[in-house]
């Protein structure tokens, strides 16, 4: 499977974007999942405000870090979700760390993709937020999708997950 993240409008400190989910084994189409909000580009990487560089990368489920325990405790998931390196490692490109979560603010990202529902754009703050209640849905969206493919005896999913970033700036 893949989730194709497109990051489609950007401000200096926040970038709005759109996940779409291809699964050629089930189905021949591409169905949207959520947005994201993420963080601004920056040339120099700084710790929890710099997202990730496109490229291709694994999701890889996991139950330590705030996260997962939060999730798990909160909502009974058994797993969340990281954004890794190819090889597995979790580290994403120049980051470490990266975890899909819950969030509305682009203060609430801590450098990782924030789901929403719908991501608009505060001309106050020059900046783009997630609709106060959207994100809890969309996180949930995704993670029914994702939690299909785990296995628990495994800990592991049955088949590989791939987060592709890209840029198509409108």
């Amino acid at each position: 499977m893949i989730l194709h993240h497109i990051r489609i409008q950007q401000t200096k400190n926040s970038t709005r974007g759109v996940l779409l989910m291809h699964d050629p084994k089930v189905e021949e189409r591409i169905i949207w999942v959520c947005e994201l909000l993420k963080n601004g580009y920056r040339e120099v990487k700084q710790k929890k405000v710099t997202r990730i560089d496109p490229n291709m990368y694994k999701v890889q489920p996991i139950q330590y870090g705030r996260f997962y325990e939060k999730y798990h405790e909160e909502f009974g998931h058994e797993v969340a979700f990281a954004i890794v390196d190819k090889f597995g490692v979790d580290q994403a490109g120049r980051h470490g760390n990266v975890r899909v979560h819950m969030g509305n603010f682009v203060e609430d990202t801590d450098g990782c993709p924030l789901t929403a529902i719908r991501v608009d754009y505060d001309p106050a703050k020059k900046n783009f937020f997630g609709v106060l209640t959207s994100s809890r849905p969309a996180y949930f969206r995704l993670y029914d999708i994702l939690i299909k493919l785990y296995d628990p005896e495994t800990k592991r999913f049955k088949e590989p997950v791939f987060w592709r970033v890209s840029e198509q700036f409108i």
